[in-house]
């Protein structure tokens, strides 16, 4: 797959999770638990993260869970503090960081 290729469908996957907040937020404001929700979220974004390393199907750790310091760490950071702590403003802020990615995918923007 080509390397433009590769970025929009990246692109279009971090968009897809951050709409995919939205629900949480909805759910939240219902007073429903979330945490599940945005763990599965996680999950997603850390294998999409090892497709993009070339990781997939290898066995150990994501590079996102060991901290490394990227943008793609730094949005993981958020999504573990949105589980263990899964507030409004957190969301909205995991949110922008994702839709930032997902321009930052494409060239442009930068988180």
């Amino acid at each position: 797959m080509s390397s433009d290729r590769r970025a929009v469908e990246y692109s279009a996957k971090l968009r897809f999770l951050a709409s995919e907040l939205d629900v949480a937020l909805f759910m939240l404001s219902k007073g429903l638990d979330v945490r599940g929700l945005l763990g599965e979220l996680r999950n997603t974004f850390v294998e999409l993260e090892e497709e993009r390393r070339g990781k997939s199907g290898k066995s150990g750790k994501s590079g996102v869970s060991e901290g490394g310091g990227d943008a793609w760490s730094r949005v993981y950071g958020r999504f573990s503090d949105a589980c263990s702590t899964p507030r409004p403003q957190v969301i909205v802020e995991l949110k922008g960081d994702l839709e930032s990615l997902a321009a930052r995918e494409l060239g442009g923007g930068v988180l």
